[in-house]
């Protein structure tokens, strides 16, 4: 996974403010590439703030330092700063893979074809974490078989259907393993919730 620095990160932030009133209309309009809103609506996502994955400016400034935060030690905000920087990636590309109207809306907090906001968001987080799991499995395969399986194509001892099939058992694993980590956040955060000032 890249690491950015704070300045590109930065730079990214306001590029993406400059290019916010590309997104003012739907991409139903008609007008130019069938996907530029799409494009536009992911560029606003990919900067220093991702929708989906929260982290501090503290805990930024933390991992680039390879220190610890937030009740973290430097290894655990390393590992927050990888997540955070995959959602950044899989959500740029889980908007491109969007109805154009769908991705403007998401990206801006609004429903769209039927669904209201709240029900944009769901469906959006859920093709995000579909897309992490692409990410990680293709991150974790071989240079030759992902470049034989994007070309159609069979490697080490495996033809194109057993490569195919083979990265679907890889995101599969993948999503499980994330979705059983969120799981067990919400609990962590449940329990917390429900402490009172005589717990600490």
């Amino acid at each position: 996974m890249k690491k950015f620095s704070m300045t590109f990160l930065l730079a990214l932030a306001v590029t993406a403010l400059v290019s916010t009133g590309a997104l003012a209309h739907c991409g139903s309009c008609g007008v130019g590439d069938e996907h530029a809103h799409a494009k536009d609506a992911a560029a606003k996502v990919t900067t220093a703030k991702a929708m989906t994955a929260k982290m501090g400016e503290c805990c930024m400034k933390s991992a680039a330092a390879g220190k610890g935060c937030c009740g973290m030690d430097a290894g655990a905000v390393q590992a927050k700063l990888a997540d955070y920087e995959l959602t950044t990636e899989a959500e740029a590309i889980a908007l491109e893979k969007m109805h154009s109207c769908c991705a403007t809306a998401v990206a801006d907090g609004k429903g769209c074809c039927g669904k209201d906001a709240e029900g944009s968001k769901v469906a959006f987080a859920s093709l995000v974490l579909d897309t992490k799991a692409e990410l990680t499995a293709r991150d974790k395969m071989h240079s030759c078989c992902l470049t034989a399986m994007d070309g159609g194509e069979g490697c080490c001892g495996k033809d194109s259907a057993g490569l195919k099939t083979a990265f679907e058992s890889k995101v599969s694993k993948a999503r499980e393993i994330m979705v059983a980590a969120s799981e067990a956040g919400d609990k962590i955060k449940g329990a917390k919730k429900n402490l009172t000032k005589a717990d600490y």
